[in-house]
């Protein structure tokens, strides 16, 4: 199972359409922008019903609607578009009056359907409409601009698609850069999501310095797609923000961090799998036995499946913590005798 499966520590409440949504912020915009045939800032104008068969997953009909769109800008058209089409779509992915940045796929003569069912619709309240960029470049500077607007919700909802963006532009960056420490725990967390993607190691340290004094026992929803970037981490002058990260109070830094860490096999940081396996967690106990296996080339016993260390936790924790009194200790340098 990936750490971005186990970073979804909740099942996000998704509508009737779908039973579980991907974690906000994690699904690849540009792929997506390059897959659809029209990516637009859209109004609906009208929504009309236009059947309903069969059941969802809690049971209840599935509706079939019909939505009049107009388009006010265009970021990628495979033709020329009217200025009012159809799009179809299923139960409350759309209400009339929203204004939405949208990715759809033509399935006919001016009628659409969502290129994703997650990523397909994303709501705004006001989006510039002036912008001399095109193509995909022009959708990255209207949700750089609309970072700077004082509206939370748009902040929110722009960081969130542009965290899916392969690579951005070093002007976004900085625009995002002040936010990341916001007084608005929802605004910084989703700000550093950003940054942290970037992989930048200055952007981990950030973010090390924000959570030493984030007080809360708890965070956003944003924290989890952090968790998911942080894991993607691979610069070595990171491991120190990285060690830290991993003893974090908020369970998706500490995955992500240990992910990182995993994947780097320090055995200079191996002290920071070995406070972990009396972590309160049992995903990071495992990762603590597991990257330790890893990291100094011990397999058998001291490198179980999940469903054996699952079985007898006590057993593979108890091997590596006499193997690091015993061995380890004296001879891996720790972290704080550096």
């Amino acid at each position: 199972m990936t750490h971005q499966l186990w970073i979804a520590t909740c099942i996000l409440c998704v509508p009737t359409w779908a039973t579980i949504a991907p974690t906000p912020g994690t699904q690849n915009v540009t792929m997506l922008f390059d897959q659809s045939d029209l990516v637009c800032d859209c109004s609906v104008e009208s929504v009309q019903m236009t059947g309903s068969q069969g059941t969802d997953s809690d049971g209840g009909r599935v509706l079939h609607n019909l939505a009049t769109l107009r388009a006010n800008k265009s970021y990628k058209s495979a033709a020329t578009v009217s200025s009012s089409f159809n799009l179809e779509f299923e139960n409350d992915q759309l209400v009339s009056g929203e204004r939405a940045i949208m990715f759809l796929r033509s399935i006919g003569s001016s009628i659409y359907v969502l290129a994703d069912p997650f990523l397909g619709v994303t709501p705004f309240k006001f989006l510039p409409v002036k912008s001399s960029n095109t193509g995909l470049q022009r959708l990255e500077s209207t949700l750089a601009n609309v970072v700077h607007q004082t509206t939370r919700d748009d902040q929110i909802n722009a960081m969130k698609l542009l965290q899916g963006f392969s690579s951005l532009n070093p002007a976004t960056i900085s625009t995002l850069v002040p936010l990341s420490s916001s007084v608005d725990p929802e605004i910084a967390f989703a700000a550093h999501a950003v940054l942290i993607k970037t992989g930048e190691v200055a952007h981990v340290e950030s973010l090390r310095a924000y959570l030493r004094g984030y007080s809360a026992d708890s965070a956003p929803s944003s924290i989890l797609s952090i968790g998911t970037e942080l894991g993607e981490i691979r610069d070595e002058r990171a491991l120190s923000a990285l060690q830290e990260l991993s003893g974090s109070k908020l369970l998706s830094i500490r995955i992500g961090a240990m992910q990182a860490l995993r994947s780097m096999k320090s055995p200079d940081y191996a002290e920071a799998f070995v406070r972990r396996l009396d972590d309160s967690d049992g995903y990071i106990r495992y990762l603590a036995v597991i990257s330790l296996a890893e990291t100094f080339d011990k397999y058998g016993d001291f490198a179980p499946t999940m469903y054996l260390f699952d079985r007898n936790p006590k057993f593979y924790i108890g091997l590596w913590k006499s193997w690091w009194a015993e061995e380890g200790n004296h001879t891996i340098p720790a972290l704080g005798r550096k």
